[in-house]
């Protein structure tokens, strides 16, 4: 079979296989498929060859099992739609979005080297103070962008943001993935999209605010909500909350009092000062109205 972007591409292959199967292949007529980067729940991303820009770039493809998924292709036109209103440092930079000759769907982003802050965090537990107040800067100023384009991203969580070394900055954060991005108002993003099904929840319990687990309307404080949990995970080791049963999780998150940092610290972790404690507390009230009302006014307390 060529490979010069005219034949059909066997995407079924992917299903049993690790993906390198696609590996040598053209898709769209311009991004040659150079290696397999990751695998998750939506489908395959590679590391791939613009062929007319002469860059490289990262293209996510849509796992074939779920291309006849109205829910998962409205996702995965979500995210493009979403990240194409997008234009900031702190957020990834999707350039392109299509869908293939069999309705498979794919979004090329620009390729980031460095780590997840999950990752970061698993193998790392606590973070340093100075370190920990940096990355959560850079995940706010990426909010107040989002923020400001209309746009809630809802799925603020430490596997969404990627640390890169930009310049001198070894911690520069990057938000990703928008796949669950609404619109702040009416708009495209909420026409005909259903979320909430097995497996597509909206949002993850541990970083959920309390609005957001109870279903109720939302706007950008959920994202800042969500901010203050990987606040505080950063600096005790462990989020706020936690529990294997997702529901107890979110009922912890609307009703039972934020612990003091002390009681979540990780065996030899070093004591949280009580203004810093204080500043992320504030982002982690029940009430939204009494939360930071914008991502500048939380980072300017983070900077503060």
């Amino acid at each position: 079979m060529s490979r010069d972007g005219t034949d059909p591409v066997d995407l079924d292959a992917l299903e049993e296989s690790d993906g390198s199967e696609l590996l040598g292949t053209v898709i769209a007529d311009r991004y040659q498929l150079e290696a397999v980067l990751g695998r998750g729940g939506m489908g395959l991303v590679y590391r791939a060859a613009h062929l007319g820009l002469r860059r490289t770039v990262a293209v996510k493809i849509l796992h074939p099992s779920l291309v006849s998924s109205h829910d998962v292709r409205n996702r995965f036109e979500r995210e493009a739609f979403a990240a194409g209103k997008i234009d900031h440092p702190n957020c990834i930079n999707v350039m392109d979005s299509g869908k293939l000759h069999d309705g498979t769907r794919y979004l090329a982003m620009e390729l980031l080297d460095g780590r997840a802050l999950g990752d970061i965090l698993e193998q790392e537990g606590q973070i340093d103070l100075g370190r920990a107040l940096h990355i959560l800067a850079h995940i706010l100023r990426g909010l107040g962008h989002i923020h400001s384009a209309g746009l809630i991203h809802r799925d603020i969580k430490p596997e969404n943001i990627f640390l890169i070394r930009q310049g001198a900055d070894e911690d520069f954060a990057k938000i990703l993935d928008f796949g669950i991005a609404k619109g702040l108002g009416k708009s495209d993003l909420d026409e005909g999209v259903k979320l909430t099904q097995a497996g597509m929840a909206f949002g993850t319990p541990i970083y959920m605010a309390p609005e957001q687990a109870l279903g109720n309307p939302m706007d950008g404080r959920a994202d800042l909500y969500a901010a203050a949990v990987i606040g505080y995970e950063l600096l005790t080791g462990q989020p706020p909350f936690y529990s294997d049963d997702k529901l107890e999780v979110m009922s912890m998150h609307t009703a039972k009092p934020v612990p003091p940092m002390r009681s979540r610290l990780i065996k030899g972790g070093k004591p949280v000062p009580s203004s810093i404690e204080r500043l992320i507390a504030k982002g982690l009230t029940k009430k939204p109205g009494d939360r930071y009302a914008t991502a500048e006014i939380f980072l300017a307390a983070v900077e503060n």
